[in-house]
């Protein structure tokens, strides 16, 4: 199947530092090409550090395993923004 890279900005809106981790839910239509970064334990998720009013981004190298559209789930969480 044809690979992209999944490209997902995050920006930290408030005036302190976050660790923000971003996932990607996995689904039957899509597979992670195996990543190459040691820091890389887990190939659906990862950890971004912000500073305050920074946009930064995750990629995600996929390859999609269907035809047509595909609906894709993206969640970050932090600790620091509750």
């Amino acid at each position: 199947g044809e690979e992209i890279v999944l490209e997902v900005n995050v920006t930290n809106h408030l005036d302190k530092d976050l660790e923000v981790i971003v996932f990607i839910a996995q689904t039957e239509a899509f597979e992670f090409v195996l990543m190459t970064q040691k820091e890389a334990s887990v190939i659906n998720a990862q950890r971004l550090y912000l500073g305050p009013y920074v946009t930064s981004s995750a990629r995600f190298p996929i390859r999609f395993l269907v035809l047509g559209k595909v609906e894709l789930s993206v969640n970050a969480m932090s600790a620091e923004a509750l």
